[in-house]
């Protein structure tokens, strides 16, 4: 659906990607099922056996009898290996393997942190973490039977490391990490700790070593930190770092400690989340905050009418599942790690309310383009729902004490694909179909109403992606895709897009989740994993009229890998759904590390304010603020004449490294490429890319703004962890 300026408020619906299983919480029986792993609890075997010829082994576990290792253990003396054999009557054996492995012959074993470290079983433990284990084994059972790991075949588990701190005696500090290449201009250290520190332990008289990544959640494990510049002692809570100055870290545990000096770079600064001059809420006071402890209200609806089904008791437990359950893509589950744990989502799913009024059947709902039923359809909801909950206190749900419930999901027994197969008629941007709006009502602190709201249907909820989805514009994201479904600027590889991966930097900047580089001048940045670290590099044509916010004119980079919430979506993004549109398949392989690179985006979300005479850009949250750059529509018929000219403008563009611009301009949407990120030995000039900010293809001499972007981008030094981008003036 065209959406309107802000801060007009206007329906954001699901685009239709969300009927694409991208990961399925329903058994075939339509109870909830998980997979769940193999029983491995020690039991003796019983019944009766079969004969030694008709007898065979079905399969076998191998598993690690230890709770957990220190860092320090050689894992392959002092591990605690069982194996569990299945026969195929229904009996097992347990295989004692003991720690010289005289029972079994390990032709290969594998040690794996992911992401950190990775070795043999020979090897010593110094990083804590969880390791995966991987085998190939041969042995005997008692019974004679013999067992050995298919031919390309490994066996898997997986062992828990801790730290050694608190269990030896420390000897030892070494900063193990550049803090040069570590800390900029604009970090507040204890905001910003990520230091990789070596850490020395006595052992029976000899010397062992942890590797220990220091962070903000961390340092108070026995840590002291000490900033120094000269001889002033600096606050570590608070002083933000100066570009282009020399500092030294002072680290000490106990008696021991070490220091490093460090000189921060004058070509870019950190700019804190907490200094960000605007978020989306700014322009939609109605937005739900995003930051804290975000509670949700789910109530399930049971419409009478045409194309409804009914809700049964696996139905409605699998929401709870999908909302606030901890399997890897609930909704809860994606939203603590997109945020890096700066929210926290609960909340409970309500009875079905039942709806008898003979006014408001899915018929009449779905024939009132006014939106005024569906309106009545909610507040009679969440009325039913507080007067018979009494023990709730729904001021909770409502954080910014607004008289409205901050967060309210609304799920429907409308069936859209029956509607859709019954009519003829495409359900998309009709009440009934998945989407967030405003009904403008307002309540009290202790009886809140829905205002701002997300509605889903019954077939829509076959998993979390769809809330996923919705939540994001609650918190007042964006829809990134065409409403036409013929353009899409970022390649559908996106929660506001495809219904895919994680939010972008741009998204989480628009919430103050994550602490940006800004470019000033000629520099060199290591990037690290957006998903990860939540690292980004924000490059203005001109620093020093950047508005410090993501509602500003800017290129955006961002080192995307599959860690995060990424991790989760790629099989379903290369083998689901791209059938959907009938796209081709993403070659984003993230098992191939030589897959991971840059998204580069061009962003205009430049915020106006009216002075009387005309709009000018502002940041003053005070104001009303209007964004008049979109991307759901090619072009509005209705837009104000004060911006007719941005028109051709795009919100947020992903420029797709080679020139190429597959997304803007083939009449289908197109799927992110590998070829589409700019990896090691790329380069980026504004000549050569500045077709991708029109939607025209007409390609500017200068940014939308009517500055001159003055930088050349080169990408070196790859890794799985980050990539070297060099910065510098033409």
């Amino acid at each position: 659906m065209k959406k309107k300026l802000y801060p007009i408020f206007a329906l954001l619906c699901a685009a239709s990607l969300t009927s694409c299983t991208l990961i399925n919480f329903y058994s075939d029986s339509d109870d909830w099922s998980s997979g769940g792993d193999s029983d491995t609890s020690m039991q003796d075997s019983s019944g009766e056996s079969e004969s030694p010829l008709e007898k065979a082994i079905d399969f076998v576990e191998l598993f690690d009898r230890n709770d957990f290792y220190y860092t320090g253990d050689l894992y392959h003396t002092v591990c605690n290996l069982a194996v569990r054999v299945v026969f195929n009557d229904g009996t097992y054996e347990f295989v004692e393997l003991g720690h010289d492995h005289s029972r079994v012959d390990f032709d290969y074993m594998h040690l794996e942190l992911p992401g950190i470290k990775e070795g043999g079983a020979m090897e010593t433990f110094y990083y804590p973490g969880t390791y995966n284990v991987t085998a190939e084994i041969n042995f005997e059972t008692s019974e004679g039977f013999a067992y050995a790991t298919p031919e390309g075949e490994h066996e898997y588990y997986q062992v828990e490391v801790k730290t050694s701190l608190g269990y030896r005696e420390l000897t030892g500090l070494l900063f193990s990490q550049n803090l040069d290449e570590t800390f900029s201009a604009g970090d507040i250290i204890i905001q910003n700790l990520n230091i990789l520190i070596r850490l020395t332990f006595d052992k029976n008289g000899s010397s062992i070593y942890e590797y220990y990544t220091l962070t903000t959640a961390s340092f108070t494990d026995g840590f002291e930190i000490i900033l120094r510049l000269g001889d002033d002692e600096l606050d570590i809570f608070n002083y933000e770092l100066l570009a282009g100055t020399s500092y030294t870290l002072i680290l000490k545990n106990g008696d021991i400690q070490t220091s490093r000096s460090f000189r921060t770079p004058e070509g870019y600064y950190r700019l804190n989340a907490d200094d960000l001059a605007l978020l989306s809420r700014d322009f939609n006071n109605n937005y739900a905050p995003a930051q804290g402890q975000v509670s949700i209200l789910v109530i399930p609806i049971t419409l009478s009418g045409d194309y409804v089904n009914s809700w049964t008791t696996s139905k409605r437990n699998n929401l709870n599942e999908y909302y606030f359950g901890s399997g890897n893509l609930s909704l809860k589950s994606y939203y603590e790690r997109a945020s890096f744990s700066q929210m926290t989502v609960s909340g409970f799913v309500t009875e079905p309310y039942v709806e008898n009024s003979p006014t408001l059947t899915s018929n009449y709902i779905q024939e009132d383009t006014s939106y005024s039923k569906l309106f009545t359809l909610i507040e009679n909801a969440v009325t039913y729902i507080e007067e018979n909950h009494p023990e709730i206190d729904f001021s909770e749900y409502d954080l910014n004490d607004d008289g409205c419930l901050d967060n309210v999901h609304l799920i429907t027994n409308f069936n859209t694909k029956d509607y859709q197969d019954g009519t003829g008629n495409n359900p998309w941007n009709t009440p009934l179909w998945p989407h967030m709006y405003q009904t403008g009502n307002h309540g009290t602190l202790s009886n809140p109403a829905a205002n701002v709201y997300s509605i889903s249907a019954m077939n829509k909820v076959e998993n979390a992606i769809t809330s996923i989805h919705e939540q994001g514009h609650i918190f007042g994201l964006q829809d990134y895709y065409d409403y036409d479904y013929k353009y899409d600027y970022v390649g559908l590889a996106d929660m506001q897009d495809g219904n895919c991966f994680d939010w972008n930097s741009f998204s989480k900047l628009s919430v103050g989740w994550i602490s940006p580089l800004v470019v000033r001048d000629e520099c060199t940045i290591n990037l690290k994993s957006a998903s990860k670290t939540g690292d980004c590099i924000i490059i203005p044509a001109d620093e020093s009229t950047f508005n410090k916010s993501a509602f500003d004119e800017y290129f955006l980079l961002e080192f995307f890998t599959d860690d995060g919430n990424n991790q989760y979506f790629t099989e379903a993004y290369r083998n689901g759904c791209v059938n959907t549109y009938g796209a081709p398949a993403s070659k984003v392989d993230f098992s191939n590390p030589d897959n991971y690179g840059v998204r580069l985006y061009h962003v205009d979300a430049r915020a106006f304010k009216w002075n009387g005479y005309g709009f000018v850009e502002s940041a003053d949250k005070n104001e009303n603020l209007y964004i008049p750059t979109d991307n759901n529509s090619f072009e509005y018929d209705d837009r104000s004449s004060y911006f007719s000219g941005f028109a051709d403008y795009k919100l947020l563009c992903l420029i797709q490294a080679g020139g190429n611009d597959t997304f803007g301009t083939l009449d289908a949407r197109q799927y992110l490429n590998v070829s589409d990120l700019f990896r090691e030995g790329d380069e980026f000039t504004f000549d050569e890319y500045a077709h991708f900010l029109s939607k025209s293809q007409i390609t500017p001499l200068t940014m939308d703004n009517g500055e001159t972007f003055p930088y050349r981008m080169t990408f070196s030094d790859m890794t799985r962890d980050s990539i070297t981008v060099n910065i510098e003036r033409i």
